[in-house]
């Protein structure tokens, strides 16, 4: 052992990462909450673009700027529960889907 310290976590595979998770952001604010990059997902991708870093090594990054504290950070919704005699009362609820068709995104 040469007593060199192996450094894998660059500023540029930071800077990636930080893009993922900007993007990730970028998706909630626009309805696409499904489509998100999960850890592993972001490993991989800089495993393909010949990043040599451990999947532990992003899972502990990531970890950490999600325990940061967040500026604005919004409060926690209450909801009621609410309870009624069966047939007497009916909910539902709309949904929406968004997706991008033929390069335009559309909300269904």
């Amino acid at each position: 052992s040469s007593g060199r310290v192996r450094r894998v976590m660059t500023d540029e595979v930071r800077r990636r990462i930080d893009g993922f998770i900007a993007r990730n952001r970028e998706n909630v604010a626009a309805g696409l909450h499904k489509q998100q990059m999960r850890k592993l997902d972001m490993w991989r991708r800089l495993q393909d673009e010949g990043a040599r870093i451990a999947y532990s090594t992003v899972c502990q990054y990531v970890r950490a700027l999600e325990a940061a504290p967040k500026p604005q950070e919004k409060p926690a919704k209450a909801y009621i529960r609410q309870d009624y005699e069966h047939g007497f009362r009916c909910e539902f609820d709309w949904g929406v889907l968004t997706l991008w068709i033929g390069g335009v995104r559309r909300r269904l």
